[in-house]
């Protein structure tokens, strides 16, 4: 009984300092550099057309580099970084009822997408078998806003008169650190929201 209760002991002990470990894993970053204001870039051209709020690289790859020393991993990386606000998906499903790429750039620019507030919550973790990606994971109400009113532009051009299955709050918007073999999304089973938290984020002094 004795030994059995010791070793009980042991597991938990062993269990409370991974715990106590993982908390203790940190990435700092620079909230006023990640929000350093960057020129609009159009992926109307793009194979696959999307929308994005363009986001200041330099920031986003130190905080990658941090992750990547603490973490003793090596991510591949796209040398840019954007939040996605419309997926190719969402992009060809507006399409069909007539809006196109253009009137929808047309619009991001009128509402200042650039220049649109946001935070960032925690660095974020999705895993798909050995496969892993990393990101920041964002809270923004004005990026969901102007999702809404790309909606509502769409209801006002609609070529079909049916129900327009584009769904604003069904929206997860993070910035994508890196990832070891290929990025993840929610088609994989990763959902980029905060219950993807795996690192807290500490504002640099």
């Amino acid at each position: 009984m004795r030994l059995s209760l010791l070793l009980i002991i042991a597991l938990f002990s062993a269990c409370s300092h991974q715990n106590l470990a993982n908390s203790f894993s940190i990435i700092t970053y620079s909230p006023k550099d990640l929000a350093t204001s960057v020129q609009f870039i159009s992926h109307s051209q793009e194979k696959t057309p999307y929308l994005s709020m363009n986001i200041y690289y330099p920031e986003v790859n130190s905080i990658r580099l941090e992750l990547e020393k603490k973490q003793k991993i090596s991510l591949k990386n796209r040398g840019e970084a954007h939040i996605t606000v419309l997926t190719p998906i969402e992009v060809e499903t507006l399409k069909s009822y007539g809006l196109n790429m253009s009137a929808i750039d047309e619009l991001a620019q009128i509402e200042k997408i650039q220049q649109i507030p946001f935070q960032v919550s925690c660095l974020g973790e999705g895993r798909l078998g050995n496969l892993k990606t990393y990101f920041l994971v964002v809270k923004s109400k004005e990026l969901l806003k102007l999702r809404k009113k790309i909606l509502d532009l769409a209801l006002q051009i609609n070529l079909t008169n049916q129900t327009i299955a584009f769904y604003p709050e069904e929206y997860f918007p993070h910035i994508t650190l890196g990832f070891t073999e290929r990025d993840l999304h929610i088609q994989d089973g990763v959902r980029k929201d905060e219950t993807s938290c795996a690192i807290s984020l500490q504002e640099k002094l």
